[in-house]
């Protein structure tokens, strides 16, 4: 498969890299044999030659940034063996030896098995060139090369990484993927002699219908006019560039029936025909020996020298052939027309034998049978027999042979059995790929004798494939054949074998069938020629007055025509029907009895002549051959692995560790951050350009105040240090007493900082920790250009070396996946869209249709589309399905119109039926994937929707103009189905003017799912829920959804307590959540108003609020929107509002589902082509509506709106009225919506009171209360006149003594600032003698000697902890004080 890769995002570790000196501009000349172009438009060129051991390969690529490629086992990432490299602006070429995992940042391979041999890089063009072994024996991380079909990866960007630990993703058309045979020798088209002619066998303009995802195509040709014997000695495909999707392979036949002329001369002016329909001419099913036959992703072939086919009847030849074209469309497009074909090389200058091509393998039948879901073999048998009979006393030599199977082939080889022994393999390709096939020339041509055996086998991997396959024609049926080009040239065409219907039986349980043969005319036999029919057709075919249809042709369904006698379960049912039946499939014991029959079982064998007029001889029942297999070649591997560094040099490194997220925390890449999320902590690396220090901390605002700060940097002496800190506000963060981050290493180099620590997510340190979770963090980073002159004192960073970036910490990291062919991409762009100077808000709205599908396709992603430029201006995305009764009708006029402003005036009536979101990408996201198990069904008929809206939602509160926009999303769709169709529910608060935010207060409003809404839509079992988004707008402060259940509330769904509006990306839910019907949910916002002095209102603006959760889940169901607000009363009684005149218009606008009239919108649309709607974008702000609600009494409110009330300052001075109206919204009566996709509106609103329940009880994580620092003096065992303290910052006079063991003079002092006059001597095993100094943070007086083990090796063995006496009586939770470690960085 023509898999591609959707994400390489190459995560480069801090080693130091195999590198060569200053590179030249060139490299000395090579001669490699092989040369492909790797992608469509030249820029990536792979070379390479194959030797005995191993493989030398050159890329030669159109950039001057990095450059990967790799080798995977399917086309993607996972399992795949990567190179990288590049060459730096200096010259240096950069080379390491990669594995991936799959969709997450390939790791360096602690085996490095790749060796440079030079490279260089000019204004255009990187060069690499580098060797390794085709096996190297790394069998847990290298992809062992060999013979087989072998996927390339490859990859590349326009920058070199930023340093030597990160490189920024490729573009997406910079990454491919391409089959090639490595060992094969090259196609070398020769220049040949005068006496060589071409002949081009080509397709005559031929028509793919739309309505067949396959054709094969049959046309008659004639050899050229020749005077005596020629021979073809190649050809090459001839494949018109704009159909290389659709052909797939070329077959030609030879036609062998006497008196040929008078058969074959009628069709030569024909265009051609289906093969094997119904219509094709009985005189063309004689085409079937093999003449050459070609595969997509083959080149062609030039026979070896001493070889050539033979042309003509009178010279052992044929003289009229079959062209056979084996056409794919399986997005049955239309209007494909094609004049592909073969160029045949023919020549009279005769070689020394003349060839011929065996068909061997599995017979064409519909008793091929693989089952769904399951990896499987087939095999097909050339009997001994067969060859005894047909070869000559010496046998036939064949040097090239072609492997061939369909979709599911995955492993092909060509077993060879001699006096029952196994002799070696004729051909295998353990890693088939269907899209690339080409013949392969023996490196030795192999020997076949007559009696010797043949076992074409094929595995099948079926595991994604939920329906039974059978052999036949079409892509998605199934065939297992091999060609063999062989001389001398001898009379057999065609060996193959198939299980008989008895094993079949058997092997399923049938005890007895009605019928003993199949119906209808078999492939393996052949009908009488009918001439005078035939002279009939063809005239009615000249003549234009033949008008069959083409139709796929199933040759499974001849199975129809076995009905099954007993057993009594099966009685009068069609094998066919019980193949097709799921259940059979899941009875894993009938399945390894049907297999173990259609493998070890009897078989029926053909052996063809190719000029026999029938078939030769009566079917053959055959056995499975009794023979000796070959013993499995094993090749050794030695010990003498080479080591992870090349250059053997790890100084200014880190050890390895694969990270699962990445983040640049500013613009212009100066600061990186990586984390892995553990069950516990959290793994965090900071990469850093400067050489000063570097803070990175965790705030409850994105500001200073009440910040956790870790602070560190690296001396000039290499020296490490990290402190854990926290800020009251705009001074110098404070020393923690708590010191709750581990470093656990770090360096520098010429222009980077790196830093690696961990901490837990609770530290119990309440007071000056920010404790991390799930929630939103708000991540505030900083740095310098130079180190802190001391602990206590350091530089300000420049205004551009600091900033802020919301993280979901827990999260796992978006990653594009590589996809399979299947997968088809589907783009919804805005067009252009103008945003106006005078808004600050914008929602604009547009039309899309699907993409045309013939069958039910699966939403399985989206990935956002965002201009650059307007990064700052999209916010969000939703797109909707949209429901109405005849869809077109009302959809179709708008699809070329560029859209509207939503919720507008002139926002077309039919688009307010677009309700239904299938998903939101919002600021800070980057898309999502949905699991495995989940899609979202297209197309109406299919129970999705045929027409979709996009609203997009736009930021400009400076109001710039001249801002125009084309962002949008792109979505990933297959029609490989998923096992449940998905669905989104919108849950909350009514988008409404009725919900209320007073000023300068924190409010908390909320929105229901009502119980009577899940009770009526959900199916019994529920639905699964299995990711969300909540969303608010400018004041959303926290946002939870809780879930009730008889009486009890369960545990919250998804709560985030620091919402940040401007980062929302969905969130995965670790488990899956079951919703029942007659559940409740309730979605709480809080909201923080305190900086507002007027009320807030709901509405779409980003200064209106909104309060909701969008939920993915499965089955899917007809329910699009549960939501609730307060009624009016609740809200007039809150302002003390005793009687209105109109409230009853509000009611109105709000339940009335509005009639669509059709002549008003076709007028609308016309006037929007034409230009000639002129109506101006003004804000939408629906609190406006509360202008209509004019108050009756009290007096004091006389003739005033509802708005001017609560627009009045004076309504919110009452602190008693306040505290009633926030009861009143939350915990009183709302108005529930209940909205469902597939009718004409909502369900009649239910006033709901909030609901009964017994809240869940918080959960409290419990801190040991041994956390404390200790306080107190300690004495050392070993000394119990050395005395212990811990001092606090600023208090540079007390000091901590603790002894050495065996050195009771030795002291050390552990002082948080200004204590120069201590040192620590600690020696380890081995070398009491060699010391490493170790300074407290700022004080490079302050020394602690630490002496390394004799045979300890840099950056490999971990440095102990310090023993626990040190710092607490306890070891459990113990306390560290400022981490400091030397120029070699160690993990504790």
């Amino acid at each position: 498969m023509m898999a591609v890769i959707e994400v390489m995002m190459i995560m480069m570790v801090a080693r130091d890299f195999s590198v060569n000196a200053q590179a030249p501009t060139s490299l000395p000349p090579i001669d490699l044999v092989h040369q492909v172009v790797l992608d469509q438009t030249g820029k990536y060129v792979m070379r390479w030659t194959p030797r005995d051991n191993d493989i030398i390969i050159e890329v030669q690529v159109a950039t001057t940034g990095y450059v990967g490629l790799g080798f995977s086992p399917n086309g993607g990432m996972k399992g795949a063996d990567i190179v990288l490299g590049w060459v730096d602006e200096s010259g240096e070429v950069f080379l390491n030896d990669r594995y991936s995992n799959g969709y997450e940042p390939p790791s360096v391979d602690e085996s490095q098995d790749v060796e440079l041999l030079g490279g260089y890089q000019n204004d255009t063009h990187t060069v690499l060139r580098f060797s390794r072994s085709w096996n190297t024996c790394d069998h847990g991380s290298d992809y062992q090369l060999s013979g087989d079909t072998v996927r390339v990866i490859w990859a590349y960007d326009d920058e070199d990484p930023f340093n030597m630990t990160s490189m920024q993703q490729h573009k997406f058309d910079h990454r491919g993927t391409k089959s090639l045979y490595l060992q094969e020798p090259p196609l070398i088209r020769t220049n040949f002699n005068e006496d060589v002619k071409t002949w081009d066998i080509l397709s005559s303009n031929v028509s793919i219908p739309s309505n067949l995802k396959t054709l094969y195509w049959c046309k008659i040709f004639k050899i050229p006019s020749l005077t005596r014997k020629n021979q073809v000695i190649g050809y090459v495909p001839v494949i018109e560039e704009r159909n290389l999707a659709h052909v797939h392979h070329i077959l030609l036949y030879e036609c062998h029936l006497p008196d040929s002329g008078r058969h074959y001369e009628k069709w030569l002016d024909i265009d051609g025909r289906q093969c094997y329909g119904p219509n094709m001419p009985v005189s063309w099913t004689y085409c079937s020996s093999t003449f050459v036959a070609w595969g997509i992703g083959g080149e062609g072939q030039i026979y070896p020298d001493n070889v050539g086919l033979p042309m003509g009847e009178e010279h052992g030849g044929s003289t009229y052939i079959l062209m056979e074209v084996h056409y794919d469309n399986p997005e049955l497009k239309p209007d494909i027309v094609d004049s592909s074909g073969v160029r045949i090389y023919y020549t009279d200058r005769l070689r020394q034998y003349d060839a011929g091509i065996l068909m061997a393998g599995h017979s064409i039948t519909p008793m091929q049978i693989i089952p769904p879901n399951r990896k499987w073999l087939s095999i097909g048998h050339c009997t001994g027999s067969c060859t005894q009979k047909e070869f000559p006393e010496g046998g036939i030599r064949v040097f090239e042979g072609i492997l061939h199977s369909h979709l599911l082939g995955s492993a092909l080889k060509l077993r060879h059995i001699r006096d029952n022994k196994e002799l070696p393999f004729i051909a295998k390709d353990m890693s088939y790929d269907f899209n690339y096939q080409q013949s392969r020339i023996f490196k030795d041509e192999v020997i076949i004798l007559p009696g010797d055996s043949l076992i074409t086998e094929c595995t099948y991997d079926a595991t994604r494939k939920p329906k039974v396959t059978f052999g036949g024609f079409g892509t998605e049926e199934e065939m297992c054949l091999s060609f063999l080009g062989y001389y001398p040239r001898i009379n057999l065409s065609i060996c193959t074998s198939a299980p008989r219907l008895e094993n079949i039986m058997n092997g399923l349980g049938i005890q007895d069938i009605y019928t003993e043969k199949l119906p209808g005319k078999t492939l393996e036999s052949r009908a009488d020629v009918n001439e005078q029919k035939e002279m009939e057709l063809a005239q009615a075919i000249r003549s234009g007055n033949d008008s069959s249809e083409m139709k796929p042709v199933l040759i499974s369904r001849f199975l129809m025509g076995v009905i099954v006698k007993s057993p009594e379960k099966y009685l009068n049912t069609s094998l066919y029907a019980i193949l097709n039946d799921e259940m059979i499939w899941k009875d894993e014991q009938l399945v390894a009895q049907l297999q173990k029959e259609i493998v070890d079982g009897n078989h029926n064998s053909k052996c063809r002549s190719r000029n026999a007029v029938k078939m030769r001889g009566v079917t053959t029942e055959i056995p499975y051959p009794d023979f000796t297999p070959l013993e499995p070649i094993v090749e050794a591997c030695g010990a003498d692995r080479r080591s992870q560094d090349q250059s053997g040099s790890t100084a200014g490194s880190l050890p390895l560790m694969d990270f699962t997220h990445r983040v640049m925390l500013d613009q212009s890449g100066n600061y990186f951050m990586l984390w892995t999320p553990l069950e516990s902590n959290i793994t965090i690396e900071v990469q850093v350009a400067t050489t000063g220090y570097v803070g990175l901390g965790f705030s409850p605002n994105g500001g200073m105040k009440g910040a956790d700060i870790v602070m560190g940097w690296v001396d000039n002496s290499g020296n490490v240090f990290l402190h854990d800190r926290y800020s009251n506000g705009y001074e110098p963060p404070s020393v923690d007493e708590s010191q709750d981050a581990e470093l656990l290493g770090g360096y520098q180099n010429d222009t980077h900082t790196v830093l690696r620590f961990s901490r837990s997510w609770n530290t119990c340190d309440h007071g000056s920790d920010y404790q991390l979770s799930g929630d939103t963090v708000r991540v505030i980073w900083a740095y310098n250009n130079e180190d802190p002159v001391d602990k206590t004192s350091m530089k300000r960073h420049e205004y551009d070396q600091r900033g802020t970036k919301s993280l979901y910490l827990q999260e796992p990291q978006f990653i594009l996946p590589s996809f399979s062919e299947d997968v088809k991409m589907w783009d919804l762009f805005s067009p252009n869209v103008s945003l106006p100077g005078n808004l600050d808000t914008l929602y604009w709205c547009k039309l899309f249709k699907m993409p045309p599908l013939t069958s039910k396709n699966n939403i399985i992603g989206y990935a956002s589309v965002i201009e650059e430029k307007n990064l700052a201006h999209v916010h969000h995305i939703v797109v909707y399905e949209c429901h109405i009764p005849d869809s077109a009708r009302h959809f179709e006029k708008w699809l070329d119109l560029e859209g509207n402003q939503c919720f507008s005036p002139n926002m077309p009536v039919s688009w307010k039926y677009c309700r239904t979101p299938i998903f939101g990408w919002a600021i800070g996201s980057e898309g999502e994937m949905f699991p495995d198990h989940v899609g979202f069904p297209i197309g109406e008929e299919h129970g999705g929707a045929t027409y979709y809206m996009m609203e997009t939602h736009y930021d400009n509160p400076s109001q710039q103009e001249g801002i125009v926009d084309a962002s949008g999303i792109r979505i990933f769709y297959t029609d490989r189905l998923r096992k449940y169709d998905a669905g989104t529910i919108m849950f909350g608060h009514s988008v409404s003017p009725l919900h209320i935010i007073p000023p300068n207060q924190k409010w908390l409003s909320i929105g229901h799912c009502h119980s009577s809404c899940t009770e009526k839509e959900l199916p019994e079992n529920g639905i699964h829920l299995i990711q969300g988004l909540p969303h608010a707008h400018l004041l959303g402060s926290s946002i939870s959804l809780r879930h009730i259940r008889d009486g009890q509330e369960l545990p919250r769904i998804l709560t985030d307590k620091t919402y940040d509006f401007n980062f929302q990306s969905t969130r995965i839910l670790k488990e899956e959540v079951t919703i029942l019907p007659g559940d409740s949910l309730i979605t709480e916002c809080g909201f923080d108003a305190t900086r507002r002095s007027r009320p807030t209102f709901g509405g779409f603006g980003t200064q209106e609020e909104m309060c909701l959760t969008f939920l993915t889940y499965y089955p899917r169901v007809n329910l699009s929107i549960c939501s609730s607000a307060p009624p009016m009363e609740s809200i007039l009684q809150g302002v003390g509002i005793q009687e209105v005149y109109n409230s009853e218009q509000m009611h109105e606008y709000f339940s009335e589902i509005l009639e669509v009239d059709e002549e008003k919108e076709t007028e609308l649309a016309q006037a929007m082509r034409s230009g000639n709607v002129t109506s101006e974008m003004e804000p939408i702000v629906l609190a406006e509506l509360l202008h209509l609600v004019t108050v009756k009494a009290p007096e004091k409110y006389l003739n005033m709106s509802l708005l001017e009330i609560l627009n009045d300052e004076a309504t919110w001075q009452d602190d008693k009225m306040l505290a009633e109206f926030q009861d009143r919204v939350v915990t009183g009566n709302h108005t529930a919506l209940c909205y469902i996709r597939q009718k004409n509106g909502s369900i009649a609103n239910v006033l709901m009171s909030y609901p009964d329940f017994t809240p869940l009880e918080p959960t409290v994580e419990v801190c040991d209360a041994d956390q404390q620092v200790p306080t107190i003096p300690m004495s050392s065992a070993e000394n119990p006149g050395s005395a212990t303290s811990v001092s606090s910052a600023g208090d540079p006079g007390s000091t901590t003594s603790v002894s050495s063991a065996g050195d009771p003079g030795s002291t050390t002092s552990v002082s948080s600032a200004g204590d120069p006059g201590s040192t620590t001597s600690v020696s380890s095993a081995g070398d009491p003698g060699s010391t490493t100094s170790v300074s407290s943070a700022g004080d490079p007086g302050s020394t602690t000697s630490v002496s390394p083990s004799e045979n300890a090796v840099a950056n490999t063995i971990p440095l102990k902890p310090l023993p626990c006496p040190f710092i607490v009586a306890s070891c459990k939770n113990r306390r560290k004080p400022f981490t400091q470690l030397g120029n070699r960085p160690h993990f504790y």
